[in-house]
């Protein structure tokens, strides 16, 4: 049984239907919870230094998109390593 490290779950666990999110939201609104919720995310994302105060807020999104950019890249090359390291690992089991 592998367990993975994020969340302490079987690898091979199902997970839950997507009808338990719905009910959580509808639950949650019907409350008027959402804003508790969200203050609830964001003090600790503060508390790490991911969200800064409040400011002048930019209106360009090129950093972003560079940013986009580069993972995608990364990512390219990454899938591009395991499949050559898998063919290699058929063409070469030792």
């Amino acid at each position: 049984m592998a367990i993975s490290p994020s969340v302490g779950l079987d690898l091979t666990d199902p997970g839950f239907d997507a009808s338990v999110l719905s009910e959580f939201r509808s639950r949650l609104v019907a409350g008027e919870a959402e804003a508790l919720l969200f203050d609830t995310l964001l003090t600790p994302c503060r508390e790490c230094g991911l969200l800064a105060k409040r400011g002048r807020q930019r209106t360009d999104a090129t950093h972003v998109l560079d940013a986009v950019r580069s993972l995608n890249r990364l990512g390219c090359a990454i899938e591009t390593l395991r499949a050559a390291l898998n063919a290699l690992a058929v063409a070469a089991p030792n």
